[in-house]
């Protein structure tokens, strides 16, 4: 395990949707482009959200937090390679406001949160594996002809998925900036360093 000396220079939990994105190349950029292909980034996207949504039906808590930050890990990684900015998207999909592509993600995470107040928890891990499972879906149909409308599709998916992840981790009471500083704050999860030197291939889900 090759652990970095120092912390990165600048507290996560202060880090926008655009520097998350920027935090995720530089940690797996390289490894994404060389071990992973799209359909295998939206299979771990999906990986995640799937025990997300045990955790949740079991009502078992410890490990939430960890698997949504890896699910906007993987969302990041996935956009960065489609080349994809997740704060316009939120604006052009979501209706978020443009202050949002720089202010803490906490407070996107709020805002997103305050338009669903009614949404129970059971119907909000619902929403959040359909709009996963629509980016596999829309990635699929675009892989297979390269038409304009399923990227854009799958774009308009990947922010509705920030926006569904938003929302399930403030009805868990999970402050995502928390535990993205928790788990993130030294680089990779896993090996703990910048850029990632385990290829993240031994995130087995658990």
């Amino acid at each position: 395990m090759n652990t970095p000396k120092v912390p990165l220079p600048f507290s996560i939990r202060t880090y926008s949707i655009k520097a998350l994105q920027k935090l995720n190349t530089d940690v797996y950029g390289a490894v994404n482009a060389r071990d992973f292909e799209i359909s295998d980034m939206a299979c771990r996207l999906m990986r995640y959200n799937s025990r997300v949504s045990l955790w949740v039906r079991k009502q078992e808590t410890d490990m939430l937090g960890y698997h949504l930050c890896v699910m906007l890990s993987w969302i990041c990684g996935l956009a960065n390679r489609l080349h994809i900015d997740i704060s316009q998207a939120l604006m052009d999909s979501c209706g978020a406001d443009a202050c949002f592509a720089d202010a803490p993600f906490s407070e996107l995470q709020i805002a997103f949160s305050a338009r669903h107040p009614a949404t129970q928890l059971p119907s909000a891990a619902l929403c959040l594996s359909e709009k996963t499972q629509a980016i596999a879906s829309a990635l699929e149909y675009y892989r297979t002809t390269h038409a304009e409308e399923h990227f854009r599709d799958a774009t308009h998916r990947i922010a509705q998925t920030v926006e569904a992840l938003c929302v399930v981790s403030s009805k868990l009471g999970v402050h995502l900036s928390e535990e993205l500083q928790r788990h993130f704050s030294y680089g990779c999860s896993k090996c703990r360093s910048v850029p990632c030197l385990c290829g993240f291939r031994a995130d087995k889900v658990h």
